[in-house]
């Protein structure tokens, strides 16, 4: 009978000699591709040949880079297990480039994160920071494309990875895993919806510095504290600059590969390693920032205020004269002198007869502070 330590796998447990080689092998070696590991996901996988059998499916994920991750796939969540297949994900945008028969051999993740049947478990972390983190991980991975391959047939008792690989799939509707299987704890569809917000607290000297509510700091705060690490001097602690992209994704403003660059830069200028809270803070606040001006809210509120401007005439500009005429609807007696100078401040210098454009408009208001 195989031993309980080995997890099934033929022979006898590994021997001190092993052991010792082993741990040998952890100090002098970097293990570099295991280290980038990222996200554990855990799910149960169908086998595409036979989708009655699910397999309990923990996936240690590394990101090759915005489009493409890469996971290696567990039969448990802790040693020791055995390595039984391969995932990897891509994005919509690489997935409608394939070609229509490779698509066969992938499956989207929609209904597996809707149902809960695909969840990131919470090992040691806070509940409410861990749910956070869980709900930016899910958004990603219910947009991404899978193709996944088993090697190693534990649903039927195999000590060995026997036979020819098996081409998985996932659930995508009610009724398809039709066995009892053991499921982890807490598993559940993520709220994917935002709670009610608590109490608004004071803003802090640095949430006012940065234009931020006290409610945006502390959710900054949250995720930081994610992946902080202890450092003196540091009340908040700092991050490593690899988990940098992985709080933001939790505050739901996923830097792009340039704005990440440019963030490191910002954050570890001295190339040390690590990122401080305030810095992060600043970066994070700008993303926000930008993320207002860019809703669709923020457009139409934009887009609203600049009619009101331009609806006398303009062709589609703020001139001297769609300024007059608002001014004479308000009974206001404005000198041109001080129109021109306005239209003059708003384009930058460019001239009255080249009136002010709705981006123009837009920035001259967000310095007033109607806008972040």
């Amino acid at each position: 009978m195989a031993s309980q330590t080995t997890y099934g796998a033929p022979g006898p447990e590994p021997t001190a000699k092993d052991k010792v080689l082993e741990t040998g092998a952890a100090a002098t070696q970097s293990f570099g591709p295991i280290k980038a590991i990222c996200a554990h996901l855990n799910a149960f996988h169908l086998y595409a040949s036979d989708m009655s059998r699910p397999v309990e499916a923990n996936h240690y994920c590394t990101h090759l880079s915005a489009d493409v991750r890469q996971c290696l796939i567990y039969n448990a969540p802790s040693n020791p297990a055995r390595l039984i297949g391969v995932e990897y994900m891509i994005t919509q945008r690489l997935y409608d480039a394939l070609d229509e028969e490779e698509k066969k051999l992938w499956h989207d993740h929609h209904y597996e994160v809707s149902s809960g049947m695909l969840i990131m478990p919470n090992s040691n972390v806070p509940e409410a920071l861990w749910e956070k983190a869980e709900t930016a991980e899910m958004k990603e991975v219910k947009g991404l494309w899978g193709k996944t391959y088993h090697f190693w047939q534990v649903d039927r008792g195999d000590t060995l990875p026997l036979g020819k690989p098996e081409l998985m799939m996932s659930a995508t509707k009610d009724g398809q895993l039709t066995v009892a299987v053991d499921q982890p704890a807490k598993r559940r569809a993520p709220a994917l919806a935002e709670a009610p917000s608590a109490p608004k607290p004071r803003q802090s000297k640095l949430a006012k510095e940065h234009n931020i509510t006290s409610v945006e700091e502390n959710e900054i705060r949250e995720a930081f504290t994610l992946f902080s690490k202890p450092k003196k001097g540091e009340k908040e602690g700092i991050i490593p600059v690899g988990d940098v992209r992985r709080a933001m994704i939790a505050l739901d403003i996923v830097p792009t590969p340039n704005e990440l660059e440019e963030f490191i830069s910002i954050l570890d200028p001295d190339e040390e390693g690590f990122a401080e809270y305030e810095p992060f803070v600043a970066i994070c606040a700008l993303k926000f920032h930008a993320r207002d001006r860019t809703s669709d809210s923020h457009t139409q509120e934009v887009d609203e205020a600049f009619k009101l401007f331009t609806s006398s005439g303009g062709e589609g500009k703020i001139t001297i004269a769609t300024l007059r005429s608002i001014a004479n609807a308000l009974k206001e007696d404005v000198d041109d002198e001080l129109l021109r100078d306005m239209i003059i401040e708003a384009n930058g210098g460019a001239g009255v007869g080249k009136g002010v454009e709705k981006a123009e408009f837009e920035e001259v208001m967000r310095r007033a502070g109607v806008w972040r």
